[in-house]
């Protein structure tokens, strides 16, 4: 299936049988459980952030994964993995790969970012360290699927409203939150 999200300008592929929420800040995508005992579901989400929002509207790719690097890193408990380059769709991109202790449990955190016409789209994908290639090939798919569709209306600042594909939205409640929001995701200076 793909969702077609015309609020943040993306489209991304996702499995049939993985749980999906769209809300004022982000899409996430959540897989099925495995067996009883599967305590964390592996998810992924999908987001933006309009950089002009901070007055960054210059930033490049390498000086913001530099800036996510150092949100990340406050947190005592993460401990980077590796980062470098891996494009997001078809769009250059950065990534970051870091690991927390959670519940006794070693998860791990795919980030990979993209940047276009002053707007970061970040994928992010959290994981079970033990079980980091039961999903491999599905999450790869979908970050090859990634696509941007719509970019910030530059009269406005805003994203383009173009709205949700009509299928999924008739399957979601309406929360009544402002559409023009934009996500706010790491810590900022």
């Amino acid at each position: 299936m793909t969702l077609y999200n015309g609020t943040y300008g993306f489209q991304v592929d996702y499995p049939e049988d993985w749980e999906i929420d769209v809300s004022s800040f982000a899409s996430f995508f959540t897989s099925e459980y495995e067996d009883f005992d599967d305590l964390i579901l592996e998810n992924i989400s999908v987001a933006t952030d309009d950089l002009s929002y901070y007055g960054y509207s210059d930033m490049g790719l390498d000086e913001y994964t530099d800036l996510s690097l150092d949100g990340l890193l406050t947190d005592p408990d993460y401990v980077l993995v590796d980062r470098g380059e891996r494009d997001l769709g078809s769009y250059e991109g950065r990534y970051l790969l870091g690991g927390y202790e959670f519940g006794g449990m070693e998860l791990e955190v795919l980030q990979i970012f993209t940047l276009s016409d002053g707007v970061v789209y970040l994928f992010t994908y959290t994981y079970e360290s033990a079980k980091a290639d039961l999903w491999e090939d599905t999450v790869d798919h979908m970050i090859d699927s990634f696509e941007i569709t719509s970019f910030v209306d530059p009269a406005s600042g805003l994203p383009t409203l173009d709205g949700v594909n009509e299928e999924l939205a008739s399957d979601m409640p309406d929360t009544g939150v402002a559409r023009t929001s934009l996500i706010h995701v790491l810590q900022r200076l």
